[in-house]
């Protein structure tokens, strides 16, 4: 049974949950922080420049590319946090926090650890048969519950549109959402 639940909630690759339980589980956190008026974020990280990785230096070295990402982001969101990988090279975090927790805090802790994944998935990597190498990097997009929305599905579309401000900025960043970013697109 243990092993069957593996295989329908985790990715073969990366051993990270998949969208679909992500959600479910992002989705169950929420209304429990809801009942105990805690905190969660939510963190959407993309892999910058991994088309051409694959396009480049062939899925081979992409495959070793997302088993490392992955490993790297169980050591900066470890077991208290949930990681899933929801795309094909697009993974999310959420972090919980106490309702006592400062709002301060709570975004020094989660700011520091996006920083963290920008800075730990800056690597470099070279083909078998060639000589090019290609740099990656991370953009990561975070939104927060209560603050920004009221549902998971909210929270998951504003960490996504954060996190594509921040691809638009320039990449290997993150951007956290706020209430400007709407009024931006609105001009």
């Amino acid at each position: 049974n243990a092993k069957l639940y593996e295989l329908a909630t985790k990715d073969g690759l990366t051993k990270l949950y998949i969208i679909r339980h992500f959600k479910s589980l992002l989705e169950t956190e929420l209304k429990r922080m809801s009942r105990y008026n805690h905190v969660l974020t939510l963190l959407m990280m993309d892999i910058d420049n991994f088309k051409k990785v694959n396009d480049t230096l062939g899925h081979i070295v992409g495959d070793r590319v997302l088993s490392e990402v992955a490993r790297k982001l169980q050591i900066i969101f470890p077991n208290q946090h949930t990681l899933g990988r929801i795309g094909g090279d697009e993974f999310a975090a959420y972090i919980l926090f106490e309702a006592s927790d400062d709002q301060k805090t709570i975004y020094d802790k989660v700011t520091a650890r996006a920083e963290s994944v920008c800075k730990s998935l800056r690597m470099t990597y070279s083909g078998m048969s060639t000589d090019e190498t290609i740099t990656i990097s991370a953009s990561v997009g975070i939104a927060m519950y209560p603050r920004d929305g009221e549902d998971y599905r909210e929270i998951y579309m504003l960490a996504d549109q954060a996190l594509y401000r921040s691809k638009h900025d320039g990449k290997s960043r993150f951007t956290v959402w706020s209430r400007k970013m709407e009024w931006e697109e609105e001009e």
